[in-house]
């Protein structure tokens, strides 16, 4: 599959500079360009099936209608069990990121000025709105999709 090839790009140490690059080597990115009610109607899928399975599982995963991109409505599938085995964590998903959490110190809402590689080469520098620079080892952005 187009996913699948991801693992022999890192088997090579391939890096991408940007999602956009990442999508198009796995021969993804138009799928990032449409709109799933879009993509789904041109491969001929009936409009109730769109609505009430396919946006039911996009509002389950993120709480969006099919107006989202067609590449995360169709990842939102992949756990709705059309194929495969489905698993639930007996606690819910939500104890991943809490887990993940534990121990980091997380700033919401700051604006961010800068990221640059810090001159250690071993972790980041970032650059707030108030001027103040943090030497961090992870940076995760967040957008909406």
């Amino acid at each position: 599959s187009r996913l699948s090839r991801i693992y022999e790009l890192q088997r090579r140490g391939v890096a991408f500079e940007t999602p956009a690059a990442l999508s198009e080597a796995l021969d993804l990115y138009n799928l990032t360009q449409v709109s799933a009610y879009d993509y789904f109607r041109r491969i001929g899928l009936p409009s109730e099936f769109i609505y009430e399975f396919i946006d039911g599982a996009s509002r389950d995963n993120y709480n969006q209608d099919g107006s989202l991109n067609a590449l995360a409505d169709l990842v939102s599938l992949a756990g709705a069990g059309l194929a495969g085995d489905v698993f639930e964590l007996q606690e819910g998903t939500a104890q991943i990121p809490q887990r993940l959490l534990q121990g980091a110190e997380v700033r919401l809402n700051t604006r961010v000025e800068a990221v640059r590689l810090h001159p250690s080469q071993l972790n980041y520098a970032i650059l707030d709105a108030a001027g103040r620079e943090t030497s961090v080892d992870a940076v995760v952005l967040a957008t909406p999709l």
